[in-house]
């Protein structure tokens, strides 16, 4: 008999705090204040700083940026619930994400909603990878 019972993230903003499991609070921001490192950070699905900025200044459009994220957060590593890790306050302590851990980024859920941010991009690759995603209050489905 197989189940399809999935391991749960959430995926949303820092201030959405009633959106947050009840696990380990994980940054995916490539510039983040004090306060949003949280557990620390999934080097995987953070993006590149520079094309960060290029993208800010108007230098690379958001549809660049978004397939450049997706490109690379597919390339470096292991997203399946089980093998997905992120680094502890990063201090190099590489610890599993767990079942009911939150993914979180800065942008506003406007911003999301318009897939201007990368978070939303996030969801859907740990969605291939095997997780059900909780982004921003509802369940992902493809």
């Amino acid at each position: 008999m197989t189940s399809s019972w999935r391991p749960t993230i959430n995926v949303t903003n820092w201030s959405s705090r009633k959106l947050h499991g009840k696990g380990a609070k994980w940054s995916i921001m490539a510039q983040p204040r004090a306060w949003q490192i949280g557990d620390g950070g999934i080097y995987q699905l953070t993006p590149n700083a520079n094309s960060l900025v290029d993208v800010m200044q108007g230098a690379m459009t958001m549809d660049r940026y978004r397939d450049d994220f997706m490109r690379r957060a597919r390339r470096l590593g292991d997203l399946k619930p089980g093998e997905l890790v992120g680094t502890r306050n990063g201090v190099g302590i590489v610890a599993t994400v767990e079942s009911g851990d939150s993914i979180l980024c800065g942008c506003s859920k406007a911003k999301a909603k318009r897939n201007e941010c990368h978070r939303v991009w996030a969801a859907y690759v740990l969605f291939e990878a095997g997780w059900r995603v909780i982004l921003d209050g509802a369940e992902v489905a493809i």
